[in-house]
């Protein structure tokens, strides 16, 4: 029997190769949860119609994604912030709810809002969920003072 001997190098490209195929299993099964999560949220297109909400000269389709996200911007009194976030969702996830961004370091991104895994506060499911992200996130911005944690705030303008 003839033993073999790595060299650190060649162990340490074995480990960072593992952790990349661990962290690609954990994406895929986290897509995976959300692509069950959003087969069962359907409107019907009857209680679609009904789903507007009207204030003053503000009307919000709060059964899109922009509408609901511009109506809890109103509400938290950052409706003037609107077309800012809208550059920021659109850069960050493209509006799908589903996404699913795998960083360098390892954490990974998810959802509409592509909130990253360091944060341990909001669930990976709630993470996926366009109401539970955007009320965390609408959170997040009150208590930074600013959209900063996302990293397409620092690209649009």
């Amino acid at each position: 029997m003839t033993k073999t001997y790595y060299s650190g190098t060649k162990k340490r490209n074995k480990t960072v190769k593992l952790w990349n195929v661990i962290a690609i299993l954990v994406c895929l099964v986290i897509l995976s949860l959300a692509v069950v999560y959003n087969l069962n949220k359907t409107v019907p297109e009857a209680q679609a119609e009904m789903m507007w909400f009207s204030g003053g000269e503000l009307e919000f389709n709060l059964t899109t994604d922009k509408g609901y996200v511009k109506h809890e911007l109103w509400q938290a009194g950052l409706l003037d912030e609107w077309e800012f976030v809208e550059k920021i969702i659109n850069c960050e996830s493209g509006w799908r709810a589903d996404a699913v961004g795998v960083n360098t370091n390892g954490s990974y991104d998810l959802g509409i809002l592509q909130i990253n895994s360091i944060h341990k506060n909001i669930s990976n499911a709630d993470k996926f969920d366009v109401k539970k992200a955007v009320e965390w996130s609408i959170n997040k911005r009150l208590n930074d003072g600013n959209w900063s944690a996302w990293c397409c705030s620092r690209k649009v303008k």
